[in-house]
């Protein structure tokens, strides 16, 4: 069950940032891979936030 509820909001989450790919999505999308053991997945969304953060702040 819980893993079901996992990949429920993966799918909801990787829809959001295909949508608008915001710096939020993208932190949470990361934080959700550490919790399913995806670090390498958690590790590009937390790159892509950073380039977020980066353009908002230029």
């Amino acid at each position: 069950m819980r893993q079901a509820l996992w990949g429920k909001a993966q799918s909801y989450l990787e829809a959001s940032v295909a949508l608008e790919p915001t710096l939020d999505a993208h932190m949470t999308l990361a934080k959700l891979m550490e919790q399913i053991g995806k670090p390498n997945d958690a590790m590009r969304h937390i790159r892509r936030s950073a380039a977020l953060a980066k353009e908002i702040l230029t």
